[in-house]
This record gives C-alpha cells, sequence and structure tokens, in this order.
C-alpha cells in the first residue's frame, strides 16, 4: 500500500513539474510578444502583453508554493 502511494506522490511531483515548465514556456512567450509589440509602438497590446505577464508571474508563484509545500508535507 505504501508502494502505490509512493507512485502516486512521484506522479504528482511530475505533474506539478511539468506545470511550472508550462507556465515558464508560456512567460517567455509572452515577453517575446511584449518585445515585438514595444518594437512597433503597439502600446495597447503590449500592456494587454504586460498584464498578461503579470497574471502568469502570480500563477508561477502559487504553482512554486504548492511544489515546496508538498515536498515538505512528504517528511
Amino acid at each position: 500500500m505504501d508502494y502505490v502511494v509512493q507512485l502516486n506522490d512521484d506522479e504528482n511531483t511530475i505533474e506539478m513539474k511539468n506545470n511550472i515548465g508550462n507556465t515558464i514556456k508560456e512567460l517567455e512567450n509572452l515577453y517575446s510578444w511584449s518585445q515585438f509589440y514595444q518594437a512597433r509602438n503597439q502600446r495597447t497590446k503590449v500592456k494587454v502583453a504586460q498584464n498578461q505577464i503579470r497574471d502568469k508571474k502570480q500563477d508561477l508563484v502559487e504553482l512554486k508554493n504548492e511544489f515546496k509545500n508538498s515536498k515538505k508535507t512528504k517528511r
């Protein structure tokens, strides 16, 4: 029974790491678009991209905190 719980914990850890990685990729993409819009002086699109970046950063912080907390509870 403990083995099954360990497998589920490992799967959960892998899923959390994947979510963090995907969020980082999305952030990088948003930064690229923001730079693209800035280079073309498209201010409204820059603001939208910056708002999305802010939201995505907050999501990333929450995911990292959730990951840290899950590691603490395993001990």
